[in-house]
């Protein structure tokens, strides 16, 4: 109680000070505020298109995930563009009615699994939002081509895709900000900045593809109830760690 009183005090001598300061001395210390979401003085997140693609800085990983769906779609608003989403598949490998549920509820489970960040499933992210040149990061290494930058925790842009002719067609016609695609994309182009080699002629410099692949991760911590994903081994980079 004594400090949520004198959090309250300070509040209200703060608000005290600020009253009585002139108008060069408000506008001094707005120009050197360097904290966002500090009252009056944050810039606007969603209009200003410096701060489209600034990452989001989080001790746990569960906010950083959900941060990265927000700011996917706040970086599609300062793009002016669409926001694509896809599921990735999972599917039980071992039967725990107890921790799984019924098979009626085995989708209720999938979409409650989707909500998971990456660093649990395995590095595939369960709802994955694709807008053109979006930053993203690469979350299992590709021993192959690790020589071209495929190894975990590099970092990319997202350059393109191939849909299902499907959605390849909805897409066409679609006038939303949103669309959930109803297949798996069939491959991603993902872009490395100032990289000079080149994986396909008609690409260029730097692009290359990624197909889904499937990874194992567990539900509990003893590894006793397995689910196989299938997916991409990217994430969205607008948030991540202070650690990583």
């Amino acid at each position: 109680e004594a400090e949520l009183y004198e959090g309250k005090l300070g509040d209200a001598n703060w608000r005290r000070r600020r009253s009585q300061e002139c108008e060069k001395c408000a506008a001094e210390r707005k120009r050197r505020c360097r904290v966002l979401d500090s009252s009056d003085l944050s810039p606007n997140l969603e209009n200003d298109i410096r701060f489209a693609d600034a990452p989001y800085i989080h001790a746990f990983n569960e906010p950083k995930y959900h941060a990265s769906q927000i700011r996917a779609l706040h970086f599609a608003r300062a793009r002016k563009t669409i926001v694509l989403w896809f599921f990735a598949e999972d599917r039980p490998l071992t039967q725990h009615s107890e921790i799984l549920g019924e098979a009626m509820d085995l989708n209720e489970r999938r979409q409650q699994w989707s909500r998971y960040h990456e660093m649990k499933t395995g590095g595939i992210m369960g709802l994955q939002p694709l807008v053109h040149d979006m930053p993203l990061r690469i979350t299992q290494t590709d021993h192959e081509r690790k020589d071209k930058g495929f190894f975990k925790n590099n970092r990319c842009r997202l350059w393109g895709w191939q849909l299902h002719h499907v959605d390849e067609r909805e897409y066409a016609q679609c006038t939303m900000q949103e669309m959930v695609l109803q297949y798996m994309p069939l491959c991603l182009l993902v872009k490395f900045p100032n990289a000079t080699w080149i994986e396909d002629e008609n690409l260029g410099p730097g692009i290359g593809k990624l197909f889904p692949k499937y990874n194992v991760w567990a539900f509990d911590k003893e590894w006793n109830v397995k689910i196989e994903r299938h997916g991409f081994f990217i994430a969205s980079d607008f948030s991540g760690t202070a650690h990583s």
